[in-house]
């Protein structure tokens, strides 16, 4: 046999082997199920709710072409006609909105506060799939370190560090511009449920428990988050009442609450004319846009109501999940401030 015939079998050997450093077999189905349910139950779900959004962004600036139109308002017009040529070719908002018409400010700034709505339902998403899925990785661990598979399980522990520093803790947003106007709103904020913001939290009294994507209150219960908060911002969190009708978020002298006999939320003491009836068990959205002037309460994106504002910037924003009347559980989650 000559040297080619030799070199060739030996390549060929050499190639088919199997990799000295191949991923157990359990690990790769783990991450075949993971990116199935990633694809399914988060990028998905972004994806379908990033391209309604665009598409009722488009249908609202058309509306407004329209009514410009009907009122004699050319400026408007064009500058909305040029909006809609800017959407139609896919750009990015642009930074600032100072020039822009007010029509055209309005929908910029209701866009902005809808995608990081949206960021957060995939952050949020993505915490809850994450969560197990890292506790399944730590038992493989386990189990590999236990049938003295050592270097298998050292492929393991490296793969699941690296994916539990990505587990979601901020915000982010396609786009970091905030709205021209002199009422911004929906710049991206620091997640209150960020690890390295555990310590900004004071247990007033109660059971409280920080969960893979909120935080749930047992009992007659507080908790104050403690930071510096410039005003005006929008205050953003879900709520879900499992028990109990006496969840309370307080800001300065101002309460987002359950008061009295029935299920509603309110802002009191000046919102008792408009409330809104929840559910137990179920989750709901909550805006509070808080300025010198008003404060307007929205739940799942609709305007619940408007009271006085806040004069006082305030220095901590409270979460109660009931007191001495109605000890119940409520879960608070994806909690951010948006400016």
């Amino acid at each position: 046999m000559n040297r080619i015939c030799r070199f060739f079998i030996l390549a060929a050997l050499l190639f088919s082997s199997a990799p000295l450093s191949a991923a157990p077999a359990e690990l790769t189905a783990l991450q075949q199920q993971y990116d199935k349910a990633l694809n399914e139950r988060v990028t998905s779900v972004y994806d379908a709710g990033f391209l309604q959004l665009n598409a009722n962004y488009f249908a609202g600036v058309e509306r407004g072409i329209g009514e410009a139109k009907k009122a004699g308002d050319l400026p408007t017009a064009l500058a909305l006609e040029a909006e809609s040529k800017r959407v139609a070719s896919k750009e990015s908002l642009p930074a600032n909105d100072e020039k822009a018409v007010k029509p055209l400010q309005k929908l910029r700034a209701t866009y902005r506060v809808e995608l990081v709505k949206l960021e957060a339902q995939r952050a949020d998403n993505k915490a809850t799939l994450l969560m197990p899925y890292l506790a399944r990785l730590k038992q493989l661990e386990i189990e590999l370190t236990k049938g003295s598979r050592l270097s298998e399980a050292k492929d393991v522990m490296d793969y699941r560090a690296g994916l539990a520093s990505s587990v979601p803790a901020k915000i982010e947003v396609a786009t970091s511009a905030t709205a021209g106007s002199s009422r911004p709103v929906g710049s991206p904020g620091e997640s209150f449920l960020a690890v390295e913001n555990r310590k900004k939290w004071k247990q007033v009294k109660g059971d409280w428990k920080f969960q893979s994507a909120g935080l749930l209150g047992n009992g007659e219960s507080e908790m104050e988050y403690h930071a510096p908060i410039p005003m005006p911002f929008v205050l953003h969190f879900s709520i879900n009442v499992l028990e109990g009708t006496r969840p309370r978020v307080r800001i300065g002298g101002l309460t987002f609450a359950n008061e009295g006999y029935d299920k509603t939320f309110g802002l009191y003491p000046d919102g008792k004319a408009t409330l809104f009836n929840y559910q137990h068990k179920t989750k709901y959205t909550v805006a509070l846009k808080v300025d010198h002037k008003t404060v307007e309460l929205f739940i799942d994106d609709k305007l619940i109501s408007t009271v006085p504002g806040i004069k006082k910037r305030p220095d901590f924003i409270g979460f109660s999940a009931g007191d001495n009347w109605s000890k119940g559980e409520v879960e608070y989650s994806n909690i951010f401030i948006s400016h």
